[in-house]
């Protein structure tokens, strides 16, 4: 899986590998004196650099307006980040947070709830 990855990166980049298999002489020497090719290469870098800027803030405008979306119906950000982080978990480490979570919150006095509803039940009445 991890080599179809670095395919399928090496083919999105294009010319990218390019530069990073050249020796340490080599790159010395095209810098020295570079060719019309290098130069283009160079800028195509540039280009397909200030795309992917411009979809990576097109992506974090949407992700900033979904979580906008959530707030507004009283989901604390702080919360969705770190169950966010807890689903990427696997189940060893979901439970060795679990227990540090416990561990920490009574450190600090403030021990989790066994039941939030219970909880929320307990605070309207």
């Amino acid at each position: 899986m991890a080599e179809s990855s670095a395919s399928e990166a090496n083919s999105e980049t294009g010319n990218a590998t390019k530069f990073s298999k050249s020796g340490e002489n080599e790159s010395k020497s095209i810098l020295a004196q570079p060719n019309q090719e290098f130069l283009d290469s160079v800028s195509e870098v540039f280009e397909r650099i200030d795309k992917l800027e411009i979809e990576r803030k097109e992506l974090n405008d949407r992700i900033k307006a979904e979580k906008a979306s959530l707030e507004k119906h009283g989901i604390n950000n702080h919360a969705f980040k770190a169950v966010k982080a807890f689903r990427k978990l696997n189940e060893e480490q979901q439970d060795n947070y679990d227990l540090s979570n416990q561990v920490l919150r009574r450190a600090i006095g403030q021990p989790v709830q066994m039941s939030l509803f219970e909880a929320q039940i307990e605070r309207t009445h």
